[in-house]
C-alpha cells in the first residue's frame, strides 16, 4: 500500500486466516492472533513465521526491513514485554 515492503496484496473470498499463534521473532516469542481475508504475494523472504496452536503448517509470515517489523499477526505485547521492547529498538 505504501511501498515500504516489496509485494502486493489482494482480497480473497470469505475464507481467511484466523486463530491464535505465537510470533517467533529474532527478538523472542510473542503471543499473537491473526484474522484477515487478504493475501500477499511477491514479498521478501520472511525472518520467521507464526507457530499455530493446533495446526502443523507454518503460521503468518513475519518480515523485518530497515527497522520495520511487519506481519498479519496482531501481537499481544504483554506476553513478552522484553521481546517487544527489542523489536522497538530498546536495550533490555
Amino acid at each position: 500500500m505504501l511501498g515500504i515492503l516489496q509485494g502486493t496484496g489482494a482480497m480473497r473470498g470469505k475464507r481467511g486466516c484466523q486463530g491464535m499463534q505465537t510470533a517467533v521473532l529474532p527478538e523472542g516469542e510473542v503471543r499473537a492472533h491473526a484474522h484477515h481475508r487478504s493475501r500477499s504475494e511477491s514479498t521478501p523472504e520472511p525472518v520467521g513465521h507464526g507457530r499455530r496452536q493446533r495446526h502443523p503448517a507454518p503460521g503468518e509470515a513475519i518480515y523485518q526491513s530497515r527497522g520495520l517489523t511487519a506481519s498479519y499477526l496482531h501481537l499481544f505485547f504483554a506476553s513478552n514485554p522484553e521481546a517487544v521492547a527489542r523489536v522497538f529498538g530498546a536495550e533490555c
